[in-house]
């Protein structure tokens, strides 16, 4: 099998890519890795293994089967199968079309694995062909649960390498296909168009009724912590908080309480999360920088010599995340080079950010 194999250090104790020798008509593939691989990229800092099949891939975190391997751990199997649409109920295969259906498997030593340790510890990639008129920004992931289609928020799709990628934290099967959503409010802000329509497709911001969207309102500090934990998937009913302005009761509990849990948010001092308040633009690219690390997120620095003419009135606490995420263009100033940290961030700029986000997952 050796021979077959290309191995390759992509990033120094980051990432390695495995490229198998599939050919591009193979509906089943299978490929096996000792476990003891794993604990040797855990001990040379490895982050990730990437197995590249040519059409499909799969990028398992180092991390993401410690539940599953132990010391008398063997083998971890990989499967991505192919499937026949027709195999899938009448509803669904009408629904899909002729679009590519994965079902992804991982299994230790026989046993599949129903659960990944970590966010967004596996990512899946599927060559995707576009459909005539379809929108490369609004097509997502879908995994078929229950004859049901179930939108996978963390997906983007690369229009270089005609491929889906998406994050998922569990096997089964998968599909991908255009959301298209559209309001009649944001014609004005260009910037903006592409990311809300993107994200209101993924069903993580929505309108305000009658077709429009209100670009330009301001979010609150509990709204922008709703929009982090439902785009990346930290929703935890375990979850628990004691800041004191977050009530049991509150709609937005268990949002601020989970976003505490992964250490999104810490609140505005005294015990206090700032409910009602409008987010900062710079504690809005705290909340986002520390999303995107919970999340698994690699942020793509572009320019690391980039800085803000006002930098000098961005909060210390927000110094680092502003900086990263202008030097990887997932902030912006509002003219003049001015990032203007104490501005109330919109709810369009909000959606902007996300949706960059998002894009750094391809």
């Amino acid at each position: 099998m050796l021979d077959e194999l290309e191995i390759s250090l992509e990033e120094i104790k980051s990432t390695i890519t495995v490229k198998t020798a599939q050919k591009n008509d193979v509906n089943q593939f299978a490929f096996t890795i000792p476990s003891a691989a794993f604990e040797y990229a855990i001990n040379c800092n490895i982050d990730s293994i990437i197995i590249d099949m040519g059409t499909n891939s799969v990028e398992i975190y180092t991390g993401a089967l410690k539940n599953a391997i132990t010391d008398k751990s063997e083998n971890i199997k990989i499967t991505v199968d192919s499937l026949d649409n027709k195999s899938l109920s009448k509803d669904v295969s009408e629904l899909i079309g002729n679009r590519k259906v994965i079902k992804l498997n991982i299994s230790v030593d026989d046993k599949q694995v129903n659960e990944y340790y970590g966010r967004n510890a596996i990512k899946v990639s599927f060559d995707y062909e576009l459909m005539q008129d379809e929108n490369p920004d609004k097509v997502v992931a879908y995994k078929i649960i229950n004859e049901e289609l179930n939108i996978v928020n963390i997906c983007a799709y690369n229009i270089y390498s005609d491929k889906i990628t998406f994050a998922v934290d569990s096997p089964g099967t998968y599909t991908a296909m255009e959301s298209d959503v559209t309001f009649d409010d944001i014609a004005h802000i260009d910037w903006a168009v592409i990311p809300i329509e993107a994200l209101a497709g993924r069903r993580i911001i929505s309108g305000i009724g009658d077709g429009k969207f209100a670009p330009d309102r301001n979010v609150t500090r509990e709204e922008f912590a709703k929009m982090l934990v439902e785009a990346f998937g930290f929703e935890d009913e375990t979850a628990v908080t004691g800041l004191a302005d977050v009530p049991e009761d509150a709609w937005y509990y268990r949002y601020v309480a989970s976003a505490q849990k992964y250490g999104i948010v810490n609140g505005i001092g005294n015990n206090m999360f700032g409910v009602g308040t409008n987010i900062t633009r710079q504690d809005m690219a705290v909340m986002a920088y520390r999303a995107a690390k919970a999340a698994n997120i690699r942020i793509k620095v572009i320019n690391d010599e980039e800085s803000f003419n006002d930098a000098e009135k961005i909060g210390e606490y927000a110094k680092d995340s502003v900086s990263v995420m202008q030097q990887s263009g997932i902030i912006n100033g509002v003219g003049d080079n001015m990032f203007a940290p104490m501005d109330n961030a919109t709810r369009a700029q909000a959606a902007r950010i996300i949706y960059l986000l998002y894009k750094n997952i391809i």
